[in-house]
């Protein structure tokens, strides 16, 4: 086998006495470029030394106690004035009683917060959690100036001002606004607000709605796979609001100014503070994505829920038996009765009088009270109900006798010919 000699290289000579400079470094022979299969790797050019910030133009890391900027650079044109604005408490707290009702817990805390606007046109207050939204006009003086405070915050110190207070000094800074002079909350650029949208209100009149809604609000489902139950309806052709969980339903009339407006499913929860803060005549518009009601001297407005709500004439039943009785004496039985029951469930049976029945895991209960009955068959009428929908139902629609009409079999009932209740199937 024949070898291949190698041919042997004489490395560079190398000058190893020193120049009459004392460097011998200067000497050195140049290293050979650097070769891959890419081809030369050419030497990365010198950085050059930073000399500008690393923040963008008018960022700003402020330290919210002094004030004072930690990070970044502020534009030369950036400067906050303190700013007084003075207000009624009375106002100011109606206003907050609602927005915190609007507002709730979020991952977004601008979302936890009311802006206070105060322009040439006036002062506001606006707070929304993007379903709802709520603003009113602010009476006082001041400004200009907009910035967003913790609505449960400021409510709070409101709240704790001496008895009698009746002007509220917000003395806003650049990142918080005092109260009174009494603390400092830290507030939020109103830029960073939702956008919101509410145009002047020219709605129609609904007489009657407010009293309606307070009526079906406990039938209402809470349960979110049902989502278009989640809400009260609002059927202006049949003047009717309707509330139902699939066990039960309530519904109540009302006065439509339009019976032409298109119907629409207001969420549970601003169904609630319609209930709660509206006006005895509640206003109406409504367009595709929002319905507006004038609210203490404000605009309340609110998504409807999108979705088919149920058929709910065709749930109205028409029993052929009536059971009439008291009220006052029957909340007071089946106060007993849940005391026994595990589960809410009591036993009504006819036979002359109402007997109530319940039995559970500390016992069993019976008793019996004065009613009066259209049945004339033998056997004695028993259906088990849920106490709570039947408790619920005598609440909202009160009389001085309840009507409770039941079928010869199983089926829908109908008490006070506005609630709808099945009885548990055992």
């Amino acid at each position: 086998m024949r070898t291949k000699k190698i041919k042997e290289t004489k490395p560079a000579e190398v000058q190893t006495t020193a120049p009459e400079n004392g460097s011998c470094v200067e000497n050195l022979p140049e290293p050979p470029a650097m070769k891959t299969v890419y081809g030369d790797i050419e030497p990365e050019p010198e950085e050059e030394a930073a000399t500008e910030s690393a923040f963008p133009e008018g960022f700003t890391a402020v330290d919210p106690i002094t004030d004072a900027i930690v990070a970044g650079k502020k534009k030369d044109d950036e400067t906050f004035e303190p700013v007084l604005l003075t207000l009624k408490v009375q106002g100011v707290l109606q206003g907050l009683a609602i927005a915190n009702e609007v507002i709730q817990k979020s991952y977004m805390t601008i979302l936890e917060c009311v802006n206070i606007e105060a322009t040439e046109s006036g002062i506001t207050m606006t707070a929304t959690d993007l379903e709802s939204f709520w603003r009113r006009p602010l009476t006082g003086s001041g400004g200009p100036v907009a910035r967003c405070i913790p609505a449960h915050v400021l409510l709070s110190e409101i709240r704790a001002l001496p008895a009698g207070t009746e002007d509220l000094e917000l003395l806003f800074k650049a990142h918080t606004v005092s109260v009174n002079g009494r603390c400092d909350i830290i507030t939020q650029d109103a830029e960073e607000f939702p956008d919101i949208d509410i145009p002047q209100f020219d709605g129609q009149m609904a007489a009657g709605m407010l009293a309606a809604f307070r009526k079906v609000i406990p039938a209402v489902s809470k349960d979110s796979t049902r989502y278009s139950l989640c809400g009260v309806y609002v059927d202006f052709k049949e003047a009717k609001v309707v509330g139902t969980d699939g066990f039960r339903m309530h519904t109540e009339d009302f006065t439509p100014a339009d019976p032409t407006m298109k119907p629409a499913i207001i969420p549970l929860k601003a169904a609630k503070i319609i209930a709660r803060h509206g006006n005895d005549m509640l206003g109406w518009m409504g367009n595709e994505t929002r319905v507006y009601l004038p609210m203490q001297s404000g605009i309340f407005a609110t998504k409807p829920i999108e979705g088919t709500y149920p058929d709910w004439k065709a749930v109205k039943p028409n029993p052929s038996n009536t059971i009439i009785f008291d009220p006052a004496e029957f909340l007071k039985v089946i106060e007993g009765a849940n005391a026994i029951s595990e589960k809410a469930g009591i036993t009504l049976s006819v036979n002359g009088t109402l007997t109530i029945k319940s039995e559970g895991g500390s016992g069993t209960y019976k008793w019996e009270i004065a009613a009066e009955s259209s049945h004339k068959g033998k056997k004695p009428l028993a259906y088990t109900f849920n106490s709570l929908f039947l408790a619920d139902a005598i609440k909202a629609f009160p009389k001085d006798r309840v009507t409770l009409q039941v079928p010869d079999s199983y089926g829908a009932c109908l008490l006070n010919e506005k609630a709808v209740i099945m009885p548990i199937r055992l």
